[in-house]
């Protein structure tokens, strides 16, 4: 299963992935080509995390999400 005929979606909006490198369930190789087929987009990867990044290590997600708030500027 794949996302990537449905990325087109987000064309032209600010977009922040978030993934950790030892998810078992969708594995980081897909966030590096949803990174790919999204131009402009952001992707940060987590060493040692699995598929629940938010609760495995909140402060990171909290860190990374502030960081892409303020430093992107608001779409028209």
């Amino acid at each position: 299963m794949s996302a990537l005929s449905r990325l087109y979606l987000n064309a032209g909006l600010p977009t922040q992935l978030i993934w950790g490198d030892s998810d078992g369930i969708i594995p980081v190789s897909h966030g590096y080509a949803a990174h790919e087929a999204m131009p402009g987009s952001r992707l940060a990867v987590l060493d040692g995390i699995g598929h629940y990044p938010h609760l495995e290590d909140p402060a990171a997600v909290v860190g990374i999400i502030d960081d892409f708030v303020s430093t992107t500027p608001a779409r028209r």
